[in-house]
């Protein structure tokens, strides 16, 4: 099957059966966001969208905004990353912790709670708006070491 970025041939694409008979699955955002693992919880959406798009990014509720946020000037995100990584820390510095940390991640500890959970299937985005990489790719990123 072949498609085009049309509306035409989204439209033709067929849902496979499976998936309508899944009911439940799990999207894991995982990345380096994960190690601050922060995000202005409590926020409403509507209200912060009619202040301005600049307001809405620097109270983003989800952790995977994280880069975006803390690239806002007194954005929540900022604050938390100088008072929990210092004056000069950086986003890419969460890259050598999080491979240290992957290190000791045991997926079959996961696998059994989507299973009790009854989970019928699981996407893991394995490369967010950040850029980072969750496998080890022959095309590195050209920017930046070890994405």
């Amino acid at each position: 099957m072949n498609y085009t970025p049309d509306k035409e041939s989204i439209k033709s694409h067929q849902v496979p059966d499976w998936f309508h008979d899944a009911k439940f699955g799990i999207f894991i955002h995982w990345g380096l966001f994960s190690v601050p693992a922060f995000a202005k919880a409590k926020i409403d959406l509507g209200e912060s969208q009619k202040r301005g798009i600049e307001e809405h990014f620097k109270n983003n509720p989800y952790a995977e905004w994280y880069l975006n946020s803390l690239r806002i000037d007194g954005s929540p995100t900022q604050k938390y990353q100088k008072e929990n990584y210092g004056e000069d820390s950086e986003y890419d510095d969460f890259v050598s912790i999080f491979n240290e940390e992957i290190q000791k991640w045991n997926p079959n500890k996961m696998v059994e709670l989507f299973k009790k959970a009854g989970v019928k299937y699981v996407v893991l985005v394995t490369k967010h708006h950040d850029g980072f990489t969750l496998w080890p790719s022959k095309y590195p990123n050209p920017n930046k070491e070890n994405y």
